[in-house]
């Protein structure tokens, strides 16, 4: 409320549909819990307490309509990005991959910008790439597979490639204190345990779509009965 009256919106929304489920993910994490989350999507449990949950998350995510502007709408995560960069907006719901463009752009985390986990959540939805190679039965692919691997895996390269792309280092014997303030905290909440996949890793691709269209018209309709939508978020996983 204070950056709206400042003139500055509040949160620079991506208003794509796989955006608007990553920060209903971040919401739900917060009003559940890491098991509560797990339970939900990797159980499909429908107790009272997961209905809930996918309510309470609801309701949050119904109120940030009246944070962001008016050309939100299709809206490119990287866009939404530069709306920071740019003092045009205050907090944006996104991935570390953002970090990224803050590097391009000179700026300094924990100096120009600074980053956390969704209020009163416990930890963070974790998504990771991964590199799949198909055997050949040729010693010579082999053995440049196997040489890609290792310089992908080698610790040196897994910090620099953090700092710049904006990440977490897979592997954890590397030297944390040559990440920023941002990749510890991440490195932190997955040496704790404090993760839940992405719904895109325990889902299946038609699961996936449903929930980012069912996300996206609750977002867009402007609804608010959190209870007949928490419904339809069940009846994805029938």
């Amino acid at each position: 409320d204070k950056l709206k009256a400042a003139g500055v919106v509040p949160a620079a929304w991506g208003g794509q549909p796989w955006q608007q489920t990553k920060v209903f993910n971040m919401i739900l994490l917060s009003q559940v819990g890491i098991d509560g989350f797990l339970k939900i999507y990797a159980d499909k449990d429908k107790s009272e307490a997961s209905v809930e949950g996918v309510k309470k998350t609801l309701e949050i995510l119904g109120k940030l309509r009246g944070y962001v502007d008016a050309g939100a709408a299709g809206r490119n995560w990287n866009d939404a990005t530069a709306m920071l960069i740019t003092a045009k907006a205050g907090v944006q719901f996104m991935g570390d991959w953002a970090k990224g463009e803050f590097t391009v752009a000179g700026k300094q985390p924990g100096k120009d910008y600074g980053c956390m986990i969704a209020p009163e959540s416990k930890g963070m939805v974790y998504i990771a790439d991964s590199l799949w190679f198909p055997k050949t039965g040729k010693a010579a692919t082999d053995k440049a597979q196997k040489l890609l691997a290792e310089v992908v895996m080698d610790p040196t390269v897994q910090v620099e490639f953090a700092l710049k792309k904006g990440s977490v280092p897979m592997r954890s014997d590397v030297d944390k204190s040559k990440l920023d303030a941002c990749a510890q905290k991440g490195l932190e909440l997955m040496s704790a345990g404090a993760i839940v996949p992405d719904q895109a890793i325990v889902l299946t691709p038609q699961q996936v779509g449903a929930l980012d269209d069912f996300v996206d018209e609750y977002w867009s309709g402007g609804s608010n009965d959190a209870a007949s939508a928490a419904e339809n978020f069940f009846a994805i996983f029938e």
